[in-house]
């Protein structure tokens, strides 16, 4: 499957020829249309999040139990996604509506987020936010770069960060600001 500013390639390399419907490998749609892979990846998922929350708002829960049910039942269901994927912004604010949905039965909140979200020990309600979830799950991947193994998919991000250090090199003075800004605005399509 050709992608990015190859996707409308109509050569076949090796004799193989190249899928133009969406392709799924471990648990992943991959598309040339960007749209199509966001809907399979994710409206799909949240959908089924959406189903799961209304069949647990139909029960008399209380907070710590609705709390339990979005947790445990609906972003679990979304964390795989997340930790390899860029989730669109409006998918996250779907996402977050849902749940809060959930905890005031659709109607307009009684508290703020931050007495909900958080630790226990910081007095709140222990439910995970879904934002923080979806970043730390990217950021997870930075010690793994740092690991002497020869992992393949190392390579993408690396190579990114390598361009990316050469263009903010204070050492580094023969390379000009609109080398740098056209580096990584290319590096940034590479690691979206």
């Amino acid at each position: 499957m050709w992608l990015g500013s190859w996707k409308n390639k109509t050569d076949t390399p090796f004799g193989f020829g190249c899928p133009r419907n969406p392709m799924k490998a471990l648990g992943i749609f991959f598309s040339c249309d960007e749209n199509k892979a966001n809907e399979l990846n994710f409206a799909e998922n949240i959908r089924n999040l959406e189903k799961t929350l209304n069949t647990w708002k139909k029960k008399n829960l209380t907070l710590y139990g609705k709390i339990n049910v979005a947790n445990t039942f609906g972003l679990s269901k979304l964390i795989y996604n997340a930790s390899v994927l860029v989730i669109p912004e409006h998918f996250i604010k779907e996402i977050e509506k849902l749940i809060f949905d959930l905890f005031w039965d659709g109607k307009l909140a009684k508290v703020k987020k931050s007495p909900i979200i958080g630790e226990k020990k910081n007095d709140s309600l222990q439910m995970i936010d879904f934002n923080i979830m979806n970043e730390a799950s990217k950021a997870a991947w930075i010690p793994d770069l740092h690991t002497r193994s020869d992992a393949s998919w190392k390579i993408i991000p690396e190579a990114a960060l390598e361009i990316l250090a050469e263009c903010h090199s204070f050492h580094n003075a023969t390379m000009t600001s609109r080398s740098c800004n056209s580096t990584t605005s290319q590096t940034s399509i590479v690691t979206s």
